[in-house]
């Protein structure tokens, strides 16, 4: 999403998640009244506060999170076109006082075409030679393979990838909720066996008593909480003391300012921010990444099918499995000419 000031200052957010384009385009147009009328004499930390009282609850739980991440991406934009107006880099408006690379893991799960154990190690294998030390991969995400089960299917994935990357790179799993309890306990000593370096989404985050039987079932560190959007809910699970590591979304939480205040509420665990998306929400969690002290990695959508360089300009600067976090004002990147994109849309209002 690109917003443009009446100044010509650009910002950019993202929210590449959104259920149905038609639903992004009527939430943005219940958004416009409210956003035409900012000034940047405004405070921008209100801009939640004021979407969220004149945008309509929209039914249902998708239309309520494509809610979230369009009204996110819009206070993005406008956090984005605050730092730029400011000659800051977004990370600098948002009050980090640090700049560093930004850890890397490489996300591989919708790199293969065809997914089969062979085509899972070599995406693996590619991976780590362009410098990333951690791996991570959905092997249960099907299909099944010919005459196997979905539980042996995503085992001879996992297999066949800790094989071709070696025991010194780390392999996180994903299970994607799609594994059931007598499953998953067939599963943790595979798990074990090809020392996983964390399991992630296999069971509700926010049930109490999925997260104690999972605790006591495997001693291999638990990760979760992507969809977690509300600082309550990230306090209530925290407080239970049983994830090694938080995966927090930009988008999913509602954009900058947001992520920002939830910081508050984390504690006793090791952050890192979910981000199998586009380049502009790469940058976005690249800049958060230099607010806290606990975030370990960022997330990275790796080897997909998609050149990503034709999107923003200047692209991604990975080196080493770790992002390069511009020192530009703002983001530090733009939108390439429209030529690039497959759809762009514009809506104009007059404040």
């Amino acid at each position: 999403m690109e917003l443009t000031t009446s100044d010509g200052i650009t910002g950019l957010g993202e929210c590449s998640d959104v259920a149905d384009p038609d639903l992004a385009r009527t939430i943005l147009g219940s958004s416009i009244e409210t956003i035409g009328a900012l000034r940047f004499g405004d405070d921008v930390g209100r801009l939640d506060a004021r979407l969220d009282g004149d945008v309509p609850v929209l039914p249902g739980t998708e239309g309520a999170f494509s809610r979230r991440l369009v009204l996110g991406a819009l206070t993005t934009a406008m956090a984005d076109a605050s730092a730029r107006a400011e000659t800051l880099p977004l990370r600098a408006w948002l009050g980090a006082t640090r700049h560093r690379r930004v850890p890397l893991y490489a996300n591989i799960n919708r790199a293969p075409l065809d997914r089969t154990p062979v085509e899972f190690a070599r995406i693996a294998r590619a991976a780590v030679e362009d410098g990333f030390e951690r791996i991570k991969l959905a092997p249960f995400d099907g299909p099944v393979l010919p005459g196997e089960t979905l539980l042996d299917t995503g085992l001879a994935h996992l297999a066949a990838v800790r094989e071709a990357v070696g025991s010194s790179v780390t392999v996180y799993v994903d299970v994607h909720h799609r594994l059931s309890r007598p499953q998953l306990e067939r599963a943790f000593d595979a798990f074990e066996e090809f020392e996983v370096g964390w399991i992630e989404d296999a069971v509700d985050v926010q049930s109490p008593a999925a997260l104690e039987w999972l605790r006591s079932s495997t001693s291999l560190p638990i990760a979760g909480g992507e969809r977690l959007t509300d600082t309550k809910d990230v306090a209530a699970v925290l407080d239970q003391g049983v994830l090694d590591y938080l995966l927090l979304d930009p988008k999913y939480v509602g954009g900058v300012l947001r992520f920002r205040s939830m910081l508050e509420e984390v504690h006793g665990v090791q952050l890192t921010l979910h981000d199998p998306t586009g380049p502009v929400s790469t940058i976005v969690s690249g800049h958060l990444a230099m607010l806290s002290d606990d975030l370990v990695h960022n997330e990275y959508a790796y080897g997909e099918p998609i050149d990503r360089s034709k999107v923003v300009d200047p692209g991604e600067t990975i080196e080493d499995g770790a992002l390069r976090v511009s020192s530009q004002p703002g983001l530090g990147l733009e939108l390439t000419p429209r030529s690039m994109m497959e759809r762009w849309e514009t809506v104009e209002w007059s404040p």
